[in-house]
C-alpha cells in the first residue's frame, strides 16, 4: 500500500471518496491499516504525505484525522486491546474458532443493531427466585453492568433456553436502552457449543498474563468451568470481568458468583417479536 496506491484509493479517477468527504465534515478519522506493509519512519512519513495530497481539497480538510497502521502498529495495537484480536483475524480472513468481538452473539449473521425488545413486566431475578427481588429488565441490565465494571468480578446469568439470555448480555454493551454501557471493545465472547479454540481457561490465563482489561463472555458454560473461569478472573493480577450464561439449574450457586435469573418474556411481547422476525405470521387470539 504504497503512495501511489493510496491516491488511488483515496481518489478514484481523481475524485475524493465521498465517504472520506463525510468523514472530514464531521471532523472524523481516516485510518488505512495494512498488515502487508511494514512502513520504516520515512516511508511512513510518505505514506501520510500521500493521504494528506488526497484530501487538500475537501471541506473540513483540517478536522479530518489521517493516519496509517502498518503491520508493526496493528500488533501493538491489537495487545492494548485483546479483545478485539477476533474482529481483527476476521477481518483478514484468519477467525479463531469459537471465539468473538462484541457483535450479534444471539444472531450470528445479523445485524448488532437491532433494536432490543422489552417489556415493564418483572424478567429480571438478582439472585434465584426464591432469594431474590424481581426486577424490571432496565434495572436488570443496570445491575448487572454495574457489577461487571469492576475487574475480578464473577457473573452468572441463568434462564430457561429460549428466554433471551444472550440477546439480554448484548444489551450490557449497547447504549441505546440506557446509557452506562460497558464498552464494547471490551467484550469478548464464546459459546461452548462451538468447541472454541484456543479454549477459554488457556485464553483467561494469557489475558491475565498480560493484565489486559475485558469483559469475558462464555456461554453455554457448565457450573465446573465456570468455578475454574471463576477462581481465575478473581485473582490478584486479573484485570478481567466474567459472566457466563447456562440453562436454570437449581443447585448451580457458584461461590464468589452473583447469581441472575432470567424469565420469559410475556404474551405480548412474544407476538411483537413473533410480527417483526416473521411478518407473515397472524396474530392470534
Amino acid at each position: 500500500m504504497g503512495p501511489s496506491k493510496i491516491k488511488t484509493e483515496m481518489r478514484p479517477q481523481g475524485k475524493l471518496r465521498k465517504s472520506i468527504g463525510d468523514l472530514a465534515k464531521r471532523s472524523g478519522a481516516y485510518i488505512i491499516a495494512s498488515p502487508e506493509s511494514n512502513s520504516a519512519d520515512p516511508e511512513y512519513k510518505r505514506r501520510l504525505g500521500a493521504m494528506e495530497w488526497s484530501v487538500r481539497d475537501a471541506a473540513g480538510r483540517k478536522s479530518l484525522g489521517l493516519d496509517f497502521y502498518d503491520r508493526t502498529r496493528i500488533s501493538t495495537w491489537l495487545e492494548k486491546h485483546p479483545p478485539l484480536i477476533p474482529w481483527f483475524r476476521h477481518k483478514v480472513n484468519k477467525p479463531l474458532t469459537g471465539w468473538h468481538s462484541y457483535d450479534a452473539w444471539s444472531r450470528p449473521g445479523h445485524n448488532p443493531d437491532e433494536p432490543y425488545l422489552f417489556d415493564q413486566e418483572a424478567r429480571v431475578f438478582n439472585g434465584k427466585r426464591q432469594r431474590g427481588g424481581a426486577l424490571e429488565v432496565l434495572a436488570g441490565v443496570e445491575a448487572m453492568r454495574a457489577r461487571l465494571r469492576a475487574p475480578r468480578t464473577a457473573l452468572r446469568l441463568v434462564g430457561l433456553s429460549g428466554v433471551g439470555k444472550t440477546r439480554l448480555v448484548q444489551v450490557l454493551f449497547d447504549s441505546r436502552l440506557a446509557p452506562g454501557e460497558l464498552s464494547p471493545t471490551l467484550a469478548l465472547y464464546t459459546n461452548m457449543m462451538d468447541s472454541p479454540n484456543p479454549e477459554p481457561i488457556a485464553i483467561t490465563s494469557e489475558l491475565i498474563m498480560k493484565r489486559a482489561r475485558a469483559v469475558l463472555v462464555v456461554d453455554n458454560c457448565a457450573a465446573d468451568l465456570h468455578s475454574r473461569l471463576s477462581d481465575l478472573c478473581r485473582g490478584p493480577d486479573s484485570a478481567i470481568s466474567l459472566l457466563t450464561i447456562e440453562y436454570d439449574i437449581q443447585d448451580d450457586q457458584p461461590e464468589g458468583t452473583d447469581v441472575f435469573t432470567l424469565e420469559g418474556s410475556s404474551r405480548q411481547l412474544i407476538e411483537v417479536l413473533l410480527r417483526n422476525r416473521h411478518q407473515e405470521s397472524p396474530k392470534t387470539n
